[in-house]
């Protein structure tokens, strides 16, 4: 009978971390949570705020969860040459508390799929919007990876429930490439093309293979 509890116990643990990681993050270049790859000749957007210089704007987006109360993460970019905006944090009553490129975000309030300010898809939230902009365009691909934040040392990106006392619980990496141009959990412009009139060159990896670790992709970088 005590091996038996003691199996359930570890079945329970394994069912509860299971759960968990059930719960995705990633980054596109849409608000909807689908476009990995952009083309870097057509796909750039203005930005207002410096002269019109071509720029994207990079979403993280929470998938499978209902609500949250925080959330961490750090975003990884091949390009150093990129000017890096202010990020925009969701909803409205968010705070961030992270340092040197760590988001550390408390909500404020029970943030709700379906929320006004949670983005179009009712099933997931859109947590943050960055926003990067170039002076000379760059001539190979940029690649941004999610990540955990580095302070901690934690292995995932984390978020907290609605709840009394919250405490930390990992996001997995959302797979959401398109035609496998890039490893879980990253999305890429495209400026480096095979001939003149391929604008998304998907049937190659932009950054590496599926399999590659956050941590091999970050020593990269």
């Amino acid at each position: 009978m005590k091996k038996l509890m003691i199996l359930a116990t570890v079945l329970g643990i394994l069912a509860m971390a299971s759960m968990s990681f059930a719960q995705n993050i990633g980054v596109t270049f849409d608000e909807s949570g689908t476009q990995t790859v952009i083309d870097g000749r057509s796909d750039l957007v203005p930005n207002p705020a410096l002269g019109n210089l071509p720029s994207t704007p990079v979403f993280v987006i929470a998938y499978d969860i209902p609500e949250v109360f925080g959330y961490e993460y750090h975003i990884t970019s091949s390009d150093a040459t990129a000017i890096v905006g202010t990020p925009v944090f969701y909803p409205s009553t968010a705070a961030n508390f992270g340092t040197n490129g760590d988001v550390r975000v408390g909500t404020g309030v029970c943030f709700h799929a379906g929320d006004a300010q949670a983005g179009p898809d009712p099933n997931q939230i859109r947590l943050a919007k960055h926003l990067y902009s170039w002076f000379a365009l760059p001539t190979t691909d940029v690649t941004y990876c999610i990540g955990p934040v580095l302070i901690t040392g934690d292995p995932y990106p984390n978020y907290t429930e609605c709840v009394s006392s919250p405490t930390p619980l990992p996001f997995g990496v959302a797979n959401v490439s398109q035609d496998n141009c890039t490893p879980d959990g990253c999305a890429a412009v495209v400026f480096e093309w095979d001939d003149a009139t391929t604008p998304h060159n998907c049937n190659r990896d932009v950054v590496g293979s599926q399999e590659k670790s956050w941590g091999s992709l970050k020593s990269g970088f």
